[in-house]
């Protein structure tokens, strides 16, 4: 991605008005979402969101949220929020036992190199949750389709990544 284009990126994500829509949406799913989590993971248990948004999970787990805009940073009330980038996680490998991309993956320029962070940094038998609407998943911000398509070709990756 070129500078350019990350500029473009970081103005759309800076607008306060998508994530406000973002936190809507999040708000309305968590309950559904929470319930599926809570079949495999505690209260207690270590948990990475990437995208973190307004933070509607901080509450829920032994909570890190993370999220490349500053904006959300700052409207973000927890303070286990961090800047960074879902392509290089500034954590130690096998961290966490969850690591949640809720409405995350459809939106980076590369979603091959954040699923391997996310295992790197999950604990042996951790769980990752993927969310993302069926209609953009082969789409990203940029309009180039994503080399992932399909719930059955994410599943045939990540498997691969996992055992490698």
């Amino acid at each position: 991605m070129s500078r350019q284009d990350t500029k473009q990126v970081d103005k759309y994500y800076d607008n306060i008005e998508y994530h406000v829509k973002a936190r809507d949406f999040a708000s309305k799913m968590k309950f559904r979402r929470l319930s599926k989590i809570r079949e495999v993971i505690n209260h207690g248990d270590s948990a990475l969101e990437i995208g973190c948004s307004s933070s509607i999970y901080s509450n829920d787990f032994d909570w890190v949220g993370l999220d490349i805009s500053k904006v959300v940073l700052a409207m973000n009330k927890s303070k286990n929020a961090v800047q960074a980038s879902a392509l290089k996680l500034p954590f130690k490998e096998k961290y966490f036992s969850l690591v949640m991309m809720f409405n995350v993956i459809e939106h980076l320029h590369d979603p091959e190199v954040a699923l391997l962070e996310s295992i790197r940094v999950l604990k042996p038998g951790g769980f990752l949750a993927i969310g993302s609407p069926p209609l953009i998943w082969d789409l990203l911000l940029t309009g180039s389709p994503l080399t992932i398509k399909g719930r059955e070709a994410l599943e045939r990756f990540l498997q691969k990544a996992y055992y490698q």
